[in-house]
């Protein structure tokens, strides 16, 4: 009896040492044609059979197979194997788990699925190298770890052998940190042994509305990010050309960042593609097609190329000029751009792409006279080249609004726009010709009014700019802006003037009879050093001036006083109801000569202060400036000479 159990216990323990146990992948199940193990997060290495459902439905090859039992390694072995991985909201899942799972147990193609819920993580890292390793996908992930690089011997020493990689609906999150240890301390092996952005032996790669984003998990200073500029330069210039052998389908589409699409222009910049027949280019924002694939050189690079994708995007030109090698179809879809004119240069490109034909459906045509070209070309009836292009026959014009919905092929009067604007242009400028005369007529006719008025409503309190006026040597001492000679009868019109001079904001000084006569000095020199000592002499003309010999006295010295200054020192203001016929010779000869003021003129005190400001002296401590700034000054100056013009 003791014999029997412990023969039983020997056998036991000689099946759990030779039956292979698969090892468990985190957030995984593994999927074959002959069954289905579940691999649980919390432990490495399972302790029994896994358990045996009946029926598992293979989703990758749609193959509905019936499970054998659960001690049967070889099903697995033999026949590919499918990893489905689902990485729950905030977890971390990380590719090393395929690379040492395969390690150990893969023994056949390997084909690796991988979906997050939001913000689940996956660490990729490079190189994308795992034992049977054939096809990788990637859905709704956080991707990292994209350029952090394993150098190990062990991986070096690996073969490449994934075939397919897919990576749709995701982030790459690329790290600060990561760029740095990239270029700055593995450039050098990174540009020997991991020189190509994927792995070689990729036929298929497939980055479907996947968005590149930065982050700054470590900060560096200025000399930092300069001197790690200068070594990504570095690295660009010395990383040789990669060279996809395998390499069939490339698609880099739904992109929503212009970055992204730069980066994937510089991936095609450095390296060849022998046997690419589908590059798939479409809604990735490009406003040009990329540089690469309209050189002249263009197809020794994709020498196989069949089908360039590029519709949805913004492209506004055909910029494909040469034609395939050995007579070679290809294919360009341009459809749904932002192609509104068919200029004469790129009708001539689509003649010298033949055999190769660019697909330009859906654009939003233009029927103006921009668009003959391409509408004599529509209506060619011979050649092989035109036949191709049949179709756009049915193009019909977007714009104008008149034109709305014809056949661009059918358009006529396509100038008739240019013939409108021209109208409209003659309609508008006409007018606006018109205008300007009577306006420069206006300005000529009342220039000097507009003078005056532009400077006094300048030189206003609330005015945000102060124009000076120019100051004679000769009255830089002068104590008084004015002397006011005037009728003791007209004395309360003159006191309500010279209270409105004084208490504007111009401040102007004023010399009156009873301020500022010396008593009991004779008039005449009282008279006499008042028009000395003032700018100008204001005359209240009135018939009772006439009357006043004292009055008479006053204009004959200060028409004296502007005969000696050689300057406008008198400024006669007349009074309403003034005939000038009782005026005396002199008089009469000086209004004749100068020009003088009447009181019932509507711009009476414009003209009064400007006259009074032409010889004032404008220092800070007599007149107060708005605007010092020399700024505000210099555009005082500026304001000024257009007044001296006007």
């Amino acid at each position: 009896m003791y014999k029997w159990v412990a023969f039983v216990v020997v056998a036991e323990l000689l099946c759990l040492a030779t039956c292979q146990i698969p090892l468990q992948i985190p957030s995984c199940t593994l999927m074959n044609i002959g069954r289905t193990l579940d691999m649980g997060r919390s432990t490495l290495y399972s302790t029994g059979p896994a358990m045996d459902t009946g029926r598992t439905v293979d989703t990758t090859h749609r193959i509905e197979t019936v499970h054998r039992p659960a001690n049967d390694n070889k099903s697995w072995q033999s026949s590919d194997i499918n990893i489905n991985c689902l990485i729950k909201e905030g977890d971390s899942w990380d590719f090393s788990f395929i690379s040492r799972w395969t390690s150990t147990y893969g023994t056949g193609p390997v084909h690796v699925t991988i979906t997050c819920e939001p913000r689940g993580r996956v660490y990729l890292g490079r190189p994308l190298k795992a034992r049977y390793l054939e096809r990788l996908y990637i859905n709704s992930c956080d991707v990292y770890g994209t350029i952090t690089t394993d150098l190990s011997e062990e991986t070096r020493k690996m073969n490449y052998t994934i075939g397919q990689l897919t990576i749709d609906n995701s982030f790459i999150v690329i790290l600060a940190s990561d760029i740095w240890n990239f270029y700055m301390d593995n450039a050098k092996n990174n540009r020997e042994y991991y020189p190509c952005k994927f792995p070689p032996t990729l036929q298929s790669i497939i980055l479907r509305n996947t968005t590149y984003r930065y982050k700054v998990d470590q900060y560096y200073s200025k000399s930092d990010y300069a001197t790690l500029s200068e070594k990504i330069d570095d690295y660009n210039i010395k990383v040789p050309q990669c060279i996809y052998t395998d390499l069939v389908y490339l698609e880099f589409s739904k992109i929503n960042d212009s970055i992204e699409t730069d980066l994937y222009e510089q991936f095609l910049l450095k390296s060849r593609y022998p046997h690419l027949k589908v590059l798939n280019i479409s809604r990735a924002l490009l406003s040009r097609t990329p540089g690469k694939l309209f050189t002249h050189m263009w197809d020794v690079d994709f020498p196989e190329l069949e089908l360039i994708d590029l519709s949805h995007n913004r492209i506004t030109d055909v910029d494909f000029a040469y034609a395939p090698r050995k007579g070679r179809r290809l294919l360009v879809n341009l459809s749904n751009n932002h192609l509104t004119i068919l200029h004469k240069p790129s009708i001539q490109n689509l003649r010298s792409f033949y055999p190769g034909i660019v697909d330009l459906r859906g654009n939003q045509w233009v029927c103006n006279c921009s668009q003959q070209d391409f509408v004599q070309f529509l209506q060619e009836e011979e050649g092989a080249i035109v036949d191709h292009y049949v179709y756009l026959g049915e193009a019909k014009c977007s714009r104008p609004v008149s034109m709305l919905g014809q056949y661009v092929k059918d358009a006529k009067d396509l100038c008739s726009d240019k013939k409108q604007i021209s109208q409209l242009i003659l309609y508008i400028c006409l007018p606006l010709l018109i205008l300007c005369f009577f306006v420069l007529i206006i300005l000529v006719r009342f220039r000097r009014e507009i003078r005056v008025l532009v400077y006094t409503r300048f030189t206003s309190v609330n005015s945000c700019v102060f124009l000076p006026v120019p100051t004679s040597s000769k009255d830089i001492e002068k104590d008084f802006d004015a002397f006011v000679s005037y009728s003791s009868h007209d004395e309360t019109w003159v006191f309500d003037l010279c209270k409105r001079l004084e208490e504007s904001a111009h401040g102007f000084r004023l010399c009156l009879h009873h301020k500022h006569f010396v008593p009991g000095a004779c008039i005449s020199d009282n008279i006499i050093d008042s028009v000395e000592r003032s700018r100008h002499t204001i005359m209240v003309l009135s018939p009772n001036f006439l009357k006043s010999e004292w009055c008479i006295l006053e204009f004959r010295k200060a028409f004296h006083q502007s005969l000696m200054e050689n300057e406008r020192h008198l400024v006669v203001v007349m009074l309403e109801g003034f005939d000038e016929s009782w005026l005396q010779s002199d008089m009469k000869h000086f209004l004749k000569t100068y020009t003088y003021l009447k009181a019932s003129d509507f711009f009476f005190m414009d003209k009064l202060v400007y006259a009074l400001s032409k010889h004032r002296e404008n220092d800070s401590k007599k007149v107060h400036h708005i605007g010092t700034s020399v700024q505000e000054q210099q555009s005082s100056k500026a304001l000024l000479s257009v007044v001296k013009t006007v």
